[in-house]
């Protein structure tokens, strides 16, 4: 019975343009057997690149090497919401997992075997894919990562995943984080298929003409039924439309059978037994006429679902639908020439300014879950981002329905965030729990990535970033062990060499050695059930903003008040600002002329076991001052003019051509010092080192409940460390002006 096959297979259609996003999808099915056992549905689980909301990154290497954790990947219906998933809701197992091409592009594939007793996931394919239906459900991974965010320009906090550690399962839901389709039906020799699709040719004229239904009697032919049907206007991709177009409900799965019950019960048009089924199919079996006329049924179903899938305008698709009568003979791919054909055409017509409002345009979707927690980060950052269309949430009891689906309790709210510490730390740098679907177990998650984010938000605010301004290195460190920062000496100027004469040795240069060790710092922010009873948005808000700006002050503080006005010993054993060290330190106050005398003595000073001034290399780049000594660094440095007492100001400010920028340190309590720094990019100013690279504050959520503070007080706590060192790498790149 091919020719039913065709009537009711999916059609692959091509998405006008195609965002890179991670996705689960269906390839195709293969049913089971006559005598039972498991049916093979292929699967895509996941390409490399972008989310569709671009809020999460993919590499191809992470996803190729994490592969074999996929094999034998359990699948069950629904994630768990909380505790380990039951083991009545496994579904089947992925096997032969590997990275593979589909339409062109590498993409994670799995051949998933769909256990017999999940008889009601083989007949939902099975029905779906023959039905045309594009996305009737999807697939949604739980497996452990590591990742780390990153700002990216014109995306912003992206989270990047740097290792999959562990593959828990990868789920059937029904809207999964990454979405997903069928894209065909294999074959199948059961000819209970081919009765099923009859069955739904009767269905549905007994639902849109019961006339014609009733007319057909208990004995029919096939040629009969098919005639009936187009007499009454049957469209095949219509149907197909309508299915597509049903509106989801958001976050809900895909159910398994009810308790007691095998199976969904077998569906029955008008009551006809097998037997009138069985003769009827077998009666059009070799018709040419009634192949011909489910052909032309077959290229409208086409028609219909191309146009469908692609952003032509009206016009262009009525062109296209006059050219591609189905009652004509032409193949799918020819088909879709002419749309692409139009397409370009279009996009050239509007890049011209010839035609404006139309062309190809590639869509990128955000599903439930992107949504909800877009709307979670502007309740607790004004400053993120959201979707169009959609608002922040106002309150906590707002928020909290949309994963739990329960009423508002705050106990509960405390109750999910700690559980999302025990199963995995806040931390994006540590292992996690990447998950797809929206739940209450979600919940845990999506409130603590709400506050890292505008933590990492408010943390990488420039105006608290002025310590990045004098650093000339950041470097990663592997461990807590000393760091060395070895410094060579210069080789002096080059020897002239004569005509045939010998190039001379040059005498390698001494080293200089800074040490450092990086420490942690850190500190424990409260969140309490009175501040969540009483939805105080205010409160949460603050929590991240008081953690960064810690963060924050405390770095600065250890490079400009450590690392510099605290004169530190440096790597020989003398003090940063000291006569030996080219005389970079005067009693001297903030003027015109002493400023000038800082500057010369910063330009004169020699290379490391060299006679050769610096020069302009140790030019200084930056003034920092006390805030007491705001209105003189203006004077100072914003005149382009120099300001003589009694005289006209036509003389050029040097300090002002050279660019000096003034940058006020708050951190610093001596109201009469300042300093001058060389620019970094120039000369070695101060290394900072990072623990595993890890420049940003880490956050971590406390997740025992029946000890420490949850236990003795109702409160969640949260925990914000940061590990760095660093040392002063070279003193010619610095200058005091400390009067006594």
């Amino acid at each position: 019975m091919n020719f039913l096959r065709r009537l009711f297979a999916s059609k692959k259609t091509e998405p006008p343009g195609k965002p890179l996003r991670l996705e689960g999808q269906v390839l195709g099915m293969k049913a089971a057997g006559k005598e039972g056992g498991p049916a093979e549905m292929e699967v895509l689980i996941a390409r490399p690149g972008y989310s569709r909301d671009g809020g999460r990154f993919l590499p191809e290497g992470v996803l190729a090497a994490a592969a074999p954790r996929f094999e034998e990947a359990q699948c069950f219906a629904n994630h768990a919401e909380q505790g380990p998933p039951d083991v009545r809701c496994l579904t089947g197992w992925h096997r032969n997992a590997r990275m593979g091409e589909h339409e062109g592009e590498r993409a994670l594939l799995s051949t998933l075997l769909v256990s017999s007793a999940a008889k009601w996931l083989q007949d939902l394919a099975a029905d779906a894919l023959a039905a045309g239906i594009k996305e009737p459900f999807g697939f949604s991974y739980d497996m452990m990562a590591r990742a780390h965010l990153e700002e990216q320009e014109g995306r912003g906090l992206v989270q990047v995943v740097d290792e999959i550690t562990k593959v828990n399962s990868v789920d059937v839901v029904f809207r999964g984080r990454h979405g997903g389709m069928p894209l065909a039906l294999a074959a199948d020799d059961s000819p209970d298929k081919e009765i099923a699709m009859l069955e739904k040719l009767l269905a549905w004229l007994k639902e849109n003409a019961p006339n014609r239904h009733e007319a057909l009697g208990k004995e029919f032919t096939l040629e009969r039924v098919l005639q009936a049907c187009e007499e009454s206007g049957f469209d095949p991709g219509k149907m197909q439309a309508q299915a597509e177009d049903e509106p989801p409900e958001s976050g809900a799965g895909i159910p398994g059978p009810a308790a007691g019950s095998a199976e969904p019960p077998a569906r029955k048009a008008g009551g006809d037994s097998a037997a009138t089924l069985k003769a009827a199919a077998k009666s059009g079996a070799d018709d040419p006429g009634v192949e011909r006329r489910l052909a032309a049924i077959e290229r409208g179903q086409v028609l219909d679902s191309r146009l469908k899938a692609c952003a032509l305008p009206d016009p262009v698709k009525d062109k296209l639908r006059a050219q591609y009568d189905p009652k004509r003979l032409w193949e799918e791919k020819d088909l879709a020439e002419a749309i692409q054909l139009e397409a370009k055409t279009l996009e050239k017509l509007t890049a011209s300014g010839a035609l404006r409002g139309y062309g190809a345009r590639a869509e990128v979707t955000q599903d439930e879950a992107d949504r909800v927690q877009g709307m979670m980060d502007g309740m607790v950052d004004p400053k993120a981002k959201i979707s169009s269309g959609a608002r922040p949430f106002r309150f906590l009891s707002e928020a909290w329905p949309a994963y739990s689906r329960e009423p508002f309790e705050p106990r509960r709210v405390l109750a999910a965030c700690r559980e999302y510490g025990r199963r995995a730390s806040t931390d994006f740098g540590a292992i996690q729990r990447l998950r797809a679907s929206l739940t209450l177990a979600g919940w845990g998650q999506a409130f603590g990535d709400s506050i890292t984010r505008a933590l990492m938000r408010d943390y990488r605010e420039d105006i608290f970033n002025e310590w990045t301004k004098v650093v000339s290195s950041k470097v990663p460190l592997k461990d807590f062990r000393t760091k060395r920062a070895v410094r060579l000496g210069g080789y002096g100027n080059l020897a002239t060499v004569a005509e045939q004469a010998t190039y001379p040795a040059l005498t390698t240069p001494t080293d200089e050695e800074a040490t450092y060790a990086p420490a942690k710092r850190g500190g424990i922010e409260d969140l309490t059930l009175e501040t969540i009873q009483n939805d105080d948005i205010g409160a949460i808000q603050a929590i991240p903003k008081r953690l960064s700006r810690a963060a924050k002050a405390t770095l600065n503080s250890f490079v400009f008040v450590t690392n510099i006005s605290a004169n530190p010993t440096l790597y020989d054993g003398t003090a940063l600002f000291a006569a030996g060290h080219g005389g970079n330190t005067a009693a001297s106050a903030l003027t015109y002329a002493n400023l000038v005398t800082g500057i010369e003595a910063m330009m004169q000073q020699t290379f490391y076991n060299e006679p050769r001034e610096v020069g302009a290399q140790a030019r200084p780049r930056f003034l920092l001052h006390p805030s007491e000594l705001s209105e003189e660094a203006f004077d100072l440095l914003a005149n382009t003019v120099k300001v003589v007492t009694g005289q006209d100001a036509t003389m050029k400010n040097w300090p002002n051509a050279l660019g000096i920028e003034a940058i006020l340190v708050p951190e610093y309590t001596d109201a009469n010092d300042w300093f001058l720094v060389a620019d970094p990019r120039l000369m070695d100013t101060i290394e900072i080192g990072f623990l595993d690279g890890q420049e940003e504050p880490e956050l971590f959520v406390e997740d025992n409940e029946s000890a420490g503070s949850p236990f003795n007080a109702d409160k969640l706590r949260y925990k914000i460390r940061h590990i760095y060192g660093g040392a002063v790498l070279d003193f010619r790149g610095f200058y005091r002006g400390a009067p006594a």
